[in-house]
Order: structure tokens, then C-alpha cells, then sequence
């Protein structure tokens, strides 16, 4: 949970202060303090070149564009995902003002199908603790 949020933080915000800092003080200061993922993408929008939280995930968020798919499509996340947090597919989501959910918008799909399994992660196919110099 924790990971995603110190990652972001200290990779985009603190290796880029000066630049954002620049570009809109109110919001670095905001994003760098935000308590979790979710409020510092949203205070993070300006950096992004839009007006609004809202108007960012209305533009930027990947699920809305679920409807679109026309290829048959398994969508598959862990319940233990720390960056694709299960629990987000059944909640009200960002940028969409209908109250669908995206557990919804797949259901309505000709061809999309969401499996949520007990275990996973994020990347299940890393192994170990550094699984990259391997």
C-alpha cells in the first residue's frame, strides 16, 4: 500500500521538486503531502496540464475506456495487488459521473471478462526479492 505511494513520491516528486515546484507551488506541496496514492494523483493533475482532479481522471483513467474493447479480454487482479487495489472495481470511480462501477462495465461487455484472485501481487511473474539482477 505503502510502497506505490513512497515510490511516487520519492522517484517524480522529490527528483523533480524544482521543476514542479516551479510549475504550481500549491500543488507540489499538496502532492508531496498526500496520504495516500489516490489524493496525490489527484493533486498531482496540474502537472499533467489539467484544471482538475476531475477533469484529469475524466481524461486519464484507462478503465473508462473499457466499453471500447472489441477483442475478447481477460482481465485478471490479485486481491493482494498493492498498486490495482481489488476493492477500487466495485467503487465509484474517478472521471465518471453515471455511478457505474468497472466490475459494472465489464459485465455489460460482449467480451470482457474480470477475474480476481486471492493472490498475485502486482507482477507475479518477479521472483524474489531483487528479481531483476537475476
Amino acid at each position: 500500500k505503502h510502497l506505490c505511494l513512497s515510490s511516487t513520491r520519492s522517484k517524480f516528486l522529490l527528483e523533480n521538486e524544482a521543476v514542479l515546484r516551479g510549475h504550481n507551488p500549491e500543488a507540489y506541496e499538496k502532492a508531496v503531502r498526500s496520504p495516500d496514492l489516490q489524493s496525490l494523483l489527484a493533486h498531482a493533475a496540474p502537472f499533467a496540464g489539467y484544471p482538475s482532479a476531475a477533469d484529469y481522471f475524466a481524461a486519464e483513467n484507462p478503465v473508462l475506456f473499457a466499453p471500447l474493447i472489441t477483442t475478447p479480454t481477460l482481465i485478471i487482479n490479485a486481491l493482494d495487488d498493492p498498486c490495482t487495489v481489488a476493492s477500487n472495481a466495485f467503487g465509484r470511480m474517478p472521471g465518471r459521473d453515471d455511478g457505474l462501477t468497472f466490475v459494472d462495465m465489464v459485465e455489460r461487455s460482449p467480451c470482457g471478462l474480470l477475474l480476481l484472485t486471492p493472490s498475485g501481487s502486482h507482477c507475479p511473474f518477479l521472483d524474489g526479492a531483487f528479481p531483476f539482477l537475476h
